[in-house]
């Protein structure tokens, strides 16, 4: 009994000290889940010779698809995808994305991060998927860069986004209900952050203060 009781007290802490993420199991590549509902493997049906694993840890891909833990992302081009290290940004030949969401308004070719939670294409500043209404691109800085763990907005209608952070952003092209309520256009938005342009300051994508 005594025997027994060790054993399962061992295994308990073997599987609690593994951490959640992709691992290869008998030779193939799964997402392994620890949490309140136990240690779970779940198998997936990925391409073995090309699947690799992102620094993010939680994001792969192979020739075929890019993953997110086991969902695969509908739509996302794994030859060209990058992540912008310590930041929720990607992008790829085709789109930038805040998380899983796609930056409507962004060109991908000169996509940029600022400094979190800001980022900019050639001709717009964001802030996660929101395009801001800045009025010297050129000159916008960030002031706080805040690169721990944030909270984020999920916004799935321009009524949403005006509600949330004003009247400014009436023009905000939202396409969530047009395209059919494919949550990769959720509008996502962190809470955080402190910019300026040199003529008003901003905090988070709302404009703060103009400066005199």
């Amino acid at each position: 009994m005594r025997f027994e009781t060790i054993l399962i007290g061992l295994m308990v802490l073997l599987l609690t000290g593994c951490e959640s993420g992709y691992k290869k199991i008998d030779g193939k590549w799964a997402f392994v889940t620890n949490n309140a509902a136990g240690y779970q493997v779940h198998e997936m049906d990925v391409d073995e010779d090309t699947f690799r694993v992102l620094k993010s840890g939680d994001y792969a891909v192979d020739k075929n698809h890019v993953y997110h833990g086991i969902s695969v992302l509908e739509g996302f081009d794994p030859g060209s995808y990058v992540q912008f290290e310590g930041t929720e940004y990607a992008k790829d030949k085709n789109n930038a994305y805040f998380g899983n969401s796609i930056i409507v308004d962004a060109d991908s070719e000169t996509f940029e991060v600022l400094g979190y939670p800001y980022a900019c294409d050639s001709k717009h500043i964001f802030i996660g998927c929101l395009r801001m209404n800045v009025e010297e691109p050129s000159n916008f800085r960030v002031i706080e860069d805040k690169s721990t763990v944030r909270s984020v907005c999920y916004l799935r209608s321009k009524a949403e986004v005006v509600r949330m952070f004003g009247e400014e952003f009436q023009d905000v092209n939202v396409l969530y209900d047009e395209q059919k309520r494919d949550e990769r256009y959720a509008v996502l938005v962190p809470n955080r952050g402190q910019a300026t342009d040199g003529k008003w300051t901003y905090l988070g994508p709302r404009r703060s203060a103009k400066i005199k």
